[in-house]
């Protein structure tokens, strides 16, 4: 039998190297999405700090978790942020940081848009289009993760 696998699709997490204090933060469900950041993070000799309604199991001691309510603290603290946001809750992130002052302070912060990916990846759908400041791009092609400043 013969299995066909294909790669990640589109554009992942883009650590800044010269992070030193890292907010992870998941507005859904579970924060998988951001958590294969912890390590890179903890290799650079960054503290990070996972923010979450979630329970959080099996991470490293270095590893702090705060709930979704200690937002405001986070990115005051932080200098790179990761978001992971369904895209039908993307507006309401990025309304309330607005409302906390926030979407314009950090020279850091990306996105992940969680949303549908039928095409399996060519782009040929448009069923994840994100609306951005700029156009709609493809989750598939051009993210699912987008600089926070371009949404």
């Amino acid at each position: 039998m013969e299995i066909f696998l294909r790669g990640p699709l589109g554009k992942g997490f883009v650590l800044p190297a010269s992070a030193r204090k890292v907010a992870l933060v998941s507005m859904e469900d579970s924060p998988a999405h951001v958590r294969g950041l912890i390590q890179p993070v903890l290799k650079l000799g960054a503290a990070v700090v996972v923010l979450t309604n979630s329970h959080v199991e099996s991470l490293p001691d270095d590893v702090e978790v705060q709930p979704l309510t200690s937002l405001v603290d986070a990115l005051g603290w932080a200098d790179y942020a990761a978001f992971d946001v369904a895209r039908e809750n993307l507006p309401e992130l990025i309304e309330n940081l607005r409302a906390l002052n926030q979407a314009h302070t950090w020279k850091e912060a990306e996105v992940f848009v969680r949303t549908p990916v039928p095409c399996g990846g060519l782009a040929e759908c448009g069923v994840c289009a994100v609306a951005t400041r700029s156009s709609w791009k493809l989750a598939c092609k051009d993210g699912p993760v987008f600089d926070l400043r371009e949404v």
